[in-house]
């Protein structure tokens, strides 16, 4: 009997929900402290978008553990709520066995690239679910590779392919190209109204739920 996949969506539902705790205990203690206090002054602005960055980076190195553990073991022939995955070839006898068919000569390979990502998944699992998740949510996955890229690069493609992330997901570009001032900021078409931060992490976790 082939075995079940753990709820691996779930896992990274609750890492962000704790990574959004981060950055909102950051402004909990600005607020509280109020202006003036020690603790406020060691809290000005630019820091807090720094935290941002960090609990994004964070969520994002997450997603794409999570991209790469889930399909390993579709590859493996473990089952999901989706029923279990048809291998072009075979289904293998482990996840270490499955990760070196995967990777092949390469050391590791980008799941934020959506081509990239959509190519390799075809030759191994016959209309999956990474596929068909990346291709039906590709406008929410390329700004939020953008977003992460930006965060770790500070070149000037980087900035200009986060500049037209951001405005495409709110309308607008931010000083200086600055992510954290993104992340902060507050998304106005939801009800109540979230962070950036908050509503990318829930779709990054929406995302999640539609391959496992």
């Amino acid at each position: 009997m082939a075995k079940s996949m753990r709820s691996f969506d779930g896992d990274l539902v609750k890492e962000g929900k704790a990574l959004i705790g981060l950055a909102k205990a950051g402004e909990m203690v600005r607020a509280i402290a109020g202006p003036g206090t020690p603790a406020f002054n060691q809290w000005p602005v630019h820091r807090l978008e720094a935290l941002y960055e960090l609990a994004y980076l964070r969520m994002f190195v997450a997603w794409e553990t999570f991209l790469e553990e889930t399909f390993y073991r579709y590859m493996c022939g473990q089952v999901s709520r989706f029923g279990q995955a048809v291998p072009v070839a075979q289904h293998y006898r482990s996840v270490a066995a499955a990760e070196a068919a995967f990777l092949g000569n390469r050391y590791y390979r980008a799941w934020y690239d959506v081509t990239t990502v959509i190519t390799v998944c075809q030759k191994h699992i016959v209309n999956g679910t990474h596929e068909i998740a990346f291709r039906t949510n590709s406008t929410w996955l390329d700004p939020l590779s953008r977003i992460r890229h930006r965060i770790a690069h500070g070149q000037k493609d980087a900035k200009r392919k986060f500049d037209s992330a951001t405005l495409a997901l709110s309308g607008r570009v931010y000083l200086a190209s600055r992510p954290g001032r993104f992340l902060r900021d507050w998304d106005t078409t939801t009800v109540p109204q979230v962070r950036w931060l908050e509503k990318l992490i829930g779709q990054i976790g929406t995302l999640a739920g539609q391959i496992i």
